[in-house]
């Protein structure tokens, strides 16, 4: 079976537009009769899918209160959040209200695809290129209070052990990573970046940890991480947690939005 999709927008005619990107998926099955929350969980009620893509701004209920509702009754449903601009207060405001994810209507067909499978796939916080670009360019949360973990760099936990794990990986029969530059990962630090290049060597970011952390900042999955660094998924999430701790993050989002602060990536750019 494919991925069920329940499209709710009060506009019928962003309704159709987003319906016809996600069906030239084939796997997609996708219902885009909802046009407030209320008809959502209604919908819901005769037929519950795995994502629900809702507008955040809408008559009656909402997006936020609308989140709330289905989580609450629907806690397997994967509810990802559209709105035409996104401010780090909406995006906070989503997560709190347990969505999966915060997307902008101006998202490529590529970019809503890949959430969407992202979100089915229970990937954990999903973060378009869009978005991330939107808040590099916005308002942005606050430094964490203690970001510096006193870890030299490529001794924390998981520093010089996952560099380890990672070359037992590669001795153990492994395909050797793409060398083809249109799809090898570049490092988010380039030699003499400056302030990004101090901001690695200060917080103890090791190489392979940089490079985790460029693709994450791309709204990559663990999985694409994995296949683009020819690793272990077990060994991305390793990564993944070790950037939170030492970025003082909780989740994908912010890893995101404080590499950009910090300049250890340069925000997407949005397609035209």
């Amino acid at each position: 079976m494919g991925i069920q999709v329940l499209i709710c927008d009060d506009d019928p005619i962003v309704r159709d537009a987003l319906a016809g990107y996600l069906r030239a998926a084939p796997e997609m099955e996708v219902d885009a009769r909802a046009g407030t929350a209320e008809e959502a969980l209604a919908a819901l009620a005769e037929q519950v899918p795995d994502v629900v893509l809702m507008d955040l701004a809408m008559p009656g209920m909402g997006g936020i209160a609308g989140a709330l509702e289905i989580r609450a009754a629907y806690p397997q449903v994967a509810v990802l959040l559209l709105t035409t601009f996104g401010t780090d207060d909406q995006v906070r405001e989503a997560l709190a209200a347990g969505a999966a994810g915060f997307l902008l209507k101006s998202a490529s067909a590529a970019s809503l695809v890949a959430a969407v499978q992202a979100a089915a796939a229970g990937a954990g916080v999903v973060i378009t290129p869009e978005v991330a670009a939107a808040l590099a360019g916005g308002r942005r949360p606050a430094p964490a209070s203690s970001v510096h973990t006193g870890e030299r760099p490529g001794t924390g936990e998981h520093g010089a052990a996952g560099d380890a794990e990672d070359a037992q990986e590669d001795r153990a029969g492994m395909p050797a990573a793409p060398t083809d530059a249109a799809s090898a990962p570049t490092s988010p630090v380039d030699a003499g970046s400056g302030p990004g290049e101090a901001a690695a060597l200060s917080l103890g970011l090791t190489d392979r940890e940089l490079e985790v952390l460029h693709l994450l900042c791309r709204a990559d999955t663990n999985t694409q991480i994995a296949n683009q660094l020819v690793l272990s998924e077990s060994t991305v999430k390793k990564h993944v947690t070790s950037l939170m701790a030492k970025l003082g993050c909780t989740s994908r989002l912010q890893i995101a939005v404080r590499a950009f602060e910090l300049g250890l990536a340069e925000p997407p750019v949005p397609r035209s």
